[in-house]
């Protein structure tokens, strides 16, 4: 069952000043929350860490993430690849 198929049976359906997308958004965002709340703060993190990670080709060993930003990536193969954060504005160059 998808969660937009979940209003009809919650009785949720309001269509007073919101577009079908913002109804579904807002719905799907609640309904995030409560499988949050259910499965407990962690493992909800994990899943979306572990979800994210899964993009990653190829195959990943380890990810390290610092409180910077810097995020290291280290591959099966043996390889690994370093994405820095970006620079502040004030120290961006500008054009002239």
């Amino acid at each position: 069952m998808a969660s937009w198929e979940i209003w009809h049976h919650l009785g949720g359906w309001s269509d007073e000043g919101d577009t079908y997308e913002t109804q579904e958004f807002n719905f799907e965002q609640e309904l995030n929350r409560f499988w949050a709340h259910v499965v407990g703060p962690d493992k909800h993190l994990r899943q979306g860490v572990l979800s994210s990670l899964a993009a990653i080709k190829p195959e990943w060993k380890s990810v390290t993430v610092t409180p910077n930003g810097v995020v290291t990536v280290q591959y099966t193969d043996g390889a690994e690849k370093t994405l820095e954060p970006p620079p502040p504005a004030s120290s961006a160059s500008v054009p002239e």
